[in-house]
């Protein structure tokens, strides 16, 4: 997970990015994380529909605006830069209750993970700016988009197919 992918890689945009907002892990790489976390949130505009699943990150850092997946390749590219193993997470936003109770339902989200001696993998959500927990619902981890799709494989049929999914999240609680 140190390795550059097909999303999540270098490039010059990143590197101007990088030397723009002053970013540097620091003497403590976790808290550089964090403070990477907060810093993206802040530099882009979440806006549905800028950018497609095969969108480059050069295009959310040139745009400032992209979706979840945009925001989790840009800081995968930084944190693996950093020498942090970064892997991505495919998901879902569970319930969003303070008790973590609840039923939801809505699209996919991706955020990413870094790994750091001690307390071992982190979940990072830059796209919501919180440290992910029991309201993230992971279904897959791999390099990037490209290795955890939400769907894949062969279709046949017309041209003029569309697919379309839904997924419902009920959290229940224990009765011990």
């Amino acid at each position: 997970m140190l390795q550059p992918s097909r999303f999540a890689r270098p490039s010059p945009a990143l590197d101007e990015f990088i030397s723009s907002c002053d970013l540097e892990p620091g003497e403590d790489p976790l808290a550089g994380a964090l403070a990477l976390r907060t810093r993206l949130h802040q530099s882009f505009d979440y806006i549905p529909g800028t950018s497609a699943v095969d969108s480059p990150i050069e295009q959310i850092l040139e745009t400032r605006e992209g979706v979840c997946q945009d925001y989790a390749h840009v800081m995968a590219s930084i944190l693996r830069g950093w020498g942090v193993p970064t892997r991505y997470v495919s998901g879902y936003p569970g319930p969003d209750r303070g008790d973590g109770e609840g039923v939801t339902t809505g699209e996919s989200h991706a955020w990413v993970e870094g790994w750091f001696p001690g307390p071992g993998w982190i979940g990072f959500d830059p796209t919501n700016d919180v440290q992910c927990d029991k309201r993230h619902v992971r279904v897959a981890v791999g390099r990037d988009y490209a290795d955890v799709p939400p769907t894949r494989g062969v279709f046949h049929g017309s041209a003029e197919s569309m697919l379309s999914t839904q997924v419902r999240i009920v959290r229940e609680t224990s009765s011990r």
